[in-house]
């Protein structure tokens, strides 16, 4: 345990000596003038972490230093009453949509340069479409947190399912699966050269030409293929959001 807070301090420091990105993020519990600042009020702060959070996790995942200044500055928050840091740790959960809660958030109080900060860290999701307490869809781009549509979260992660399948391989999978009655003779040629580009019809073929160029519904790979690329195709209407996150199996809460 004594180990993981070490390597848990170094990695915060590495943090801060990088800088705000689109994987880290410094929030400060004051406001005001360098030499007039003030404690911000609980709920404000509250609103922050979890804002930040759920950009992180509707984007690729991050770390959020509470008790740092946008510099890098590490000015702490040991001047806050226990039950105002206790409300700060409890962010997460109380200020996320209960219908889309986090994925599970490494939090910890470390002590840097004498000062006590927050570490937050999440990881990219893949279950939800996060929402902050008051319903706002928010996202982590570079440097920015920015408001985004639920659907476009859900489409963008439909198309890159769709890419990490066109680059797998079925072992099973045969040139005689290819339905050629539904293929143009250059299509066909095109398509036995791909899939046969490793050897003869029993070895490993790429599911792209196979499930793209085959309209074989016999073949126990097709019906799927052509159901998620039915479902990446189909234009994402805010009125049909719900009937579409529950054909494709996307939560939003």
């Amino acid at each position: 345990m004594q180990a993981e807070f070490i390597n848990l301090e170094e990695r915060a420091r590495t943090a801060i000596s990088l800088g705000e990105s689109h994987f880290r993020e410094f929030k400060s519990v004051f406001h005001g003038a360098p030499a007039q600042k003030q404690t911000r009020d609980s709920k404000s702060v509250c609103k922050d972490i979890a804002e930040a959070l759920v950009a992180f996790a509707n984007a690729d995942g991050g770390e959020l230093l509470v008790g740092v200044e946008d510099d890098g500055e590490i000015t702490g928050i040991e001047t806050a009453a226990a039950p105002y840091l206790a409300l700060l740790e409890k962010a997460p959960t109380t200020h996320v949509h209960h219908r889309t809660p986090l994925p599970p958030v490494r939090k910890a109080s470390l002590t840097l340069d004498g000062h006590s900060v927050l570490y937050f860290s999440v990881q990219k999701s893949t279950s939800f479409v996060h929402l902050t307490s008051d319903g706002r869809c928010v996202q982590r781009r570079d440097l920015e947190t920015v408001p985004i549509p639920p659907e476009e979260i859900i489409f963008s992660r439909k198309e890159q399912q769709s890419r990490g399948y066109d680059r797998q391989f079925l072992d099973d999978a045969t040139a005689g699966d290819l339905n050629t009655g539904e293929l143009k003779p250059r299509r066909i040629c095109r398509s036995r050269a791909e899939i046969a580009a490793r050897g003869a019809s029993s070895l490993r073929k790429r599911t792209e030409p196979l499930a793209s160029a085959t309209a074989n519904p016999h073949h126990k790979s097709c019906g799927q293929r052509v159901a998620l690329r039915s479902a990446i195709q189909r234009q994402v209407r805010p009125d049909r959001y719900r009937q579409y996150s529950r054909t494709d199996r996307t939560r939003l809460g």
